[in-house]
């Protein structure tokens, strides 16, 4: 088949299906004229992190030129879709918690542009870039929970945590905040389970096997 034969094939397989009946002002983010979909790569044709990261990019790069399309970006787990994922973190040069009192962060994996997507503010600093490889500095952007917990009238830019339940082995294993965005309501609108902190990590440094589509149409 010619390349915009498979080009369409590709998108039309997406399946891209609305996120209805939810409001910025309850959520933190904005769904009108957002569509998403799936995608996991399987098989020993992505068994290499580059395979991954090189059909996400393509992917992104097909939606992107889609006339209409303002914004085309991944997310995993995809907001308020009662699949979580949280991690354990310490922050560096606070006391090391003891055992069963660890600190933990709901934890999204997204490219720069998914906040631009979602229409979550970015508050200060920056998100993701190409510069985000996996072979430089770590870094994540964090919310206004995660700040007002650990920094509270101090600058957030540049101070360093790990996903770890004490500090790293080396400075390979910290990460930088580059950025602070708003908090999103991923516990459910109805909920009454408290919120907690949330940090992006930059998925171009992690080579998902599987993530979310999201697309901001004009």
């Amino acid at each position: 088949a010619d390349g915009a034969t498979t080009d369409t094939a590709y998108l039309a397989g997406l399946m891209l299906r609305t996120l209805a009946n939810l409001h910025r002002a309850d959520s933190g983010f904005s769904t009108d004229r957002t569509l998403t979909a799936s995608w996991s790569t399987t098989g020993p044709a992505f068994a290499a992190p580059a395979a991954r990261a090189a059909v996400f990019a393509r992917g992104l790069e097909r939606l992107a030129s889609v006339p209409g399309i303002r914004h085309a970006a991944l997310i995993n787990p995809l907001p308020l879709s009662n699949n979580r994922s949280q991690a354990t973190y310490y922050v560096e040069g606070t006391p090391i918690p003891e055992a069963g009192r660890q600190l933990a962060v709901e934890v999204f994996e997204a490219t720069g542009n998914v906040f631009a997507a979602l229409n979550i503010p970015l508050l200060k600093g920056r998100t993701f870039n190409e510069q985000d490889t996996p072979t430089s500095q770590r870094v994540a952007v964090v919310d206004t929970l995660f700040v007002e917990k650990h920094f509270k009238g101090q600058d957030p830019l540049g101070k360093r945590f790990t996903y770890n339940s004490g500090p790293p082995a080396n400075d390979s294993g910290w990460v930088e905040i580059v950025g602070v965005v708003a908090h999103i309501r991923n516990e459910g609108l109805t909920s009454t389970e408290p919120a907690g902190e949330q940090a992006y990590r930059a998925s171009t440094q992690l080579a998902p096997r599987a993530a979310n589509f999201v697309v901001r149409t004009e």
